[in-house]
């Protein structure tokens, strides 16, 4: 694809401050990759593409602005902020967990944060090992005291789980939000018959301290707490991949690859029984609700939040849930409805309630500390990408036509670039009005170096641009993206 820089105004290689602009524009928008033919919905809505790396699944955020994320391969990859707001410095690798088998489903599936992470800076993390014996394991790493850097080797809280198939291993951990207690979900190994046993680990919902050992509070506490039935929580599950905690009332909702249709399910007590194998379609334990049931696979990363930008905009004060389909490469979000909320109805934002379209092989999702929607996304041949999903600010408005040339391009930046150094005296356009508040591109109050930089990402990074002219080899890298 041809790369063509923009034409520079008159005095703008004389310009001292002009060119340190330029050179920020360029930086920020190499921070913020381009999100080409992946296509959101909702016009509220932008997305971009902040990391390219291994396939990656699990995310973890830490504090000040950092992003914990786990590839498939077995690698613990830090991201951290850069200097402009919403970037980041290239990645970090942290530490790689020996004898990771990546094959199918398996690999470094699961991360978290302790809850007191901020003290204690452990992180622990689920994953397939390719070793003797063959197993999955649940171990713990510390970070340093600058959160940058990982030192010791991981230490083996559980081990022993089952991974004799390189498929229905599913592998999600996450910490309770009040109960501070660790949750992991298993697949069954393709082993049906051992399911609803509770003397295998096959289809369980474990529920964990945080040296990995069961709980007295467990349905099938047995009077030692290194026991598997006293590890167990739930059962009858088949791929339970991703799960998610309502951030208010706590309720669990997993969702499963089940054998033909795929279920999002409210797991609302101890001892609740998916049915699997037998029941998965219609679960008789009244523990267990299917919310989303006999969904077209394969659901993975699920999030749920109340209120907000990303609540159904019909009533902004309700539930939303919103789900990733890795085959379908979508994201569909329903609203929560019933008492309990264990029932769904679709919001609608375009075909079959989808939200974004186009991205490829999405697996795990979240909600991060600054209330963008997070997505990473893993494929069989190792890649994956890192998305962030936000709200375009208050107040956004599309870039002006600063150099009069009929069109918005990279070439407006650099005019407007001139603009506020001096390298250019032509006056605000006629597509302003005369009003300089106009060039605002941002919608935070001030013209200034921020709005350039607003065009760029706008043009560049996968934002609901404005529509933009004919001349598609000229106004992007992208030319997919123009609109003729």
């Amino acid at each position: 694809m041809k790369v063509l820089w923009p034409r520079l105004p008159p005095g703008w290689l004389v310009s001292g401050h002009a060119w340190w602009a330029m050179t920020t524009l360029f930086v920020a928008l190499a921070a913020v990759e381009s999100t080409c033919g992946v296509t959101i919905r909702d016009p509220n809505f932008q997305v971009e593409r902040i990391h390219r790396g291994g396939g990656m699944i699990p995310i973890v955020f830490g504090p000040g602005g950092r992003i914990y994320i786990g590839e498939k391969g077995g690698k613990v990859i830090l991201l951290k902020p850069g200097v402009a707001p919403g970037t980041f410095l290239p990645a970090i690798e942290l530490t790689r967990l020996p004898l990771t088998a990546s094959s199918g489903e398996s690999g470094l599936l699961g991360l978290a944060a302790h809850p007191e992470f901020q003290t204690n800076r452990w992180l622990y993390a689920f994953y397939s090992r390719n070793g003797l014996p063959l197993d999955q394991r649940l171990v713990r790493l510390q970070v340093d005291p600058s959160f940058d850097s990982i030192t010791a080797p991981p230490e083996v809280l559980l081990d022993g789980l089952p991974f004799t198939e390189s498929t229905h291993n599913a592998g999600d951990i996450q910490f309770h939000p009040t109960e501070g207690l660790l949750y992991i979900t298993l697949g069954d190994d393709r082993r049906t018959s051992a399911v609803q046993d509770l003397d295998r680990y096959e289809g369980k919902l474990l529920r964990l301290d945080d040296e990995g050992r069961g709980l007295t509070s467990n349905p099938y506490y047995d009077g030692d707490v290194t026991s598997l039935r006293s590890r167990i929580w739930g059962l009858g599950a088949r791929n339970p991949f991703r799960f998610a905690f309502h951030p208010v009332t706590h309720d669990l909702y997993v969702s499963e690859n089940g054998e033909v249709k795929d279920r999002v399910s409210l797991w609302s007590a101890p001892a609740a029984n998916g049915g699997w194998p037998g029941e998965f379609d219609t679960p008789s334990d009244p523990k267990i609700t299917n919310v989303l049931s006999l969904q077209t696979p394969s659901l993975t990363g699920i999030a749920i939040v109340r209120g907000g930008p990303f609540a159904d905009p019909d009533f902004p004060d309700s539930d939303a849930l919103y789900v990733a389909n890795w085959s379908l490469s979508k994201i569909r979000r329903w609203r929560l409805t019933g008492t309990d909320l264990d029932s769904a109805v679709p919001i609608n934002s375009g075909v079959n309630n989808d939200f974004i379209t186009s991205l490829f092989l999405p697996a795990h999702m979240a909600f991060g500390l600054d209330g963008a929607l997070y997505i990473t996304t893993a494929s069989d041949n190792g890649s994956g990408f890192l998305y962030r999903v936000s709200v375009i600010p208050r107040g956004f408005q599309l870039p002006a036509d600063g150099n009069q040339d009929a069109k918005i391009d990279i070439d407006d930046a650099v005019w407007l670039l001139g603009y506020l150094f001096g390298s250019t005296t032509e006056a605000p356009c006629a597509a302003t009005g005369g009003n300089i508040a106009l060039l605002d591109t941002n919608g935070d109050g001030a013209v200034d170096i921020a709005d350039p930089i607003a065009v760029l990402l706008h043009l560049f990074a996968g934002g609901s641009g404005p529509v933009l002219g004919t001349d598609c080899e000229e106004l992007l890298w992208c030319p997919t993206l123009c609109t003729p």
